[in-house]
């Protein structure tokens, strides 16, 4: 069961880093382009490619991320 919570915990993550990829995809397209906005995908990104090879911690420490992006970019959204 542990390796099925682990694959269900990284499929989370995953899911909810490309929800702050959609988010500044969003921005961009009602804003217009930033580059900040092109910073965070880029690294998302990056951070999404490394999953699979993440430890459980790494795995949190993309969650705490991506709320904190998540955040930022819906304050950004409503200004």
């Amino acid at each position: 069961m542990k390796g099925y919570e682990a694959t269900m915990k990284k499929e989370i993550a995953r899911e909810f880093a490309h929800g702050v990829m959609g988010t500044a995809c969003r921005i961009k397209l009602k804003k217009g382009p930033s580059p900040i906005l092109e910073i965070i995908s880029k690294n998302i990104y990056e951070e999404i490619c490394k999953i699979p090879n993440m430890t459980m911690e790494e795995v949190e420490n993309l969650n705490a991320t991506s709320k904190f992006m998540m955040k930022v970019l819906v304050e950004l959204e409503n200004m």
